[in-house]
């Protein structure tokens, strides 16, 4: 994962045989969901989200470097 200023988040998921680039220009516009933990504040992905397990929903997007960009996060502990 990474991150940069202003909230552009950028990372990679591997699974099921594929990896797929994702990113969002505004990570703070991306709806999150938590399942079995309450975050303490406002959520910081970029700093809490190592070692949770998450379902991304994410578009499709017409820039060849990544394979799209997210929309909301399930987030699970």
């Amino acid at each position: 994962m990474q991150c940069s200023y202003p909230a552009i988040i950028e990372f990679r998921l591997d699974g099921r045989g594929k990896s797929v680039t994702l990113y969002s220009n505004d990570y703070t516009a991306i709806d999150y969901t938590v399942l079995g933990f309450l975050p303490k504040g406002n959520l910081h992905p970029c700093e809490e989200l190592e070692g949770i397990q998450a379902r991304i929903r994410y578009v499709e997007s017409s820039d060849k470097t990544v394979d799209g960009q997210v929309i909301a996060m399930e987030l699970r502990k």
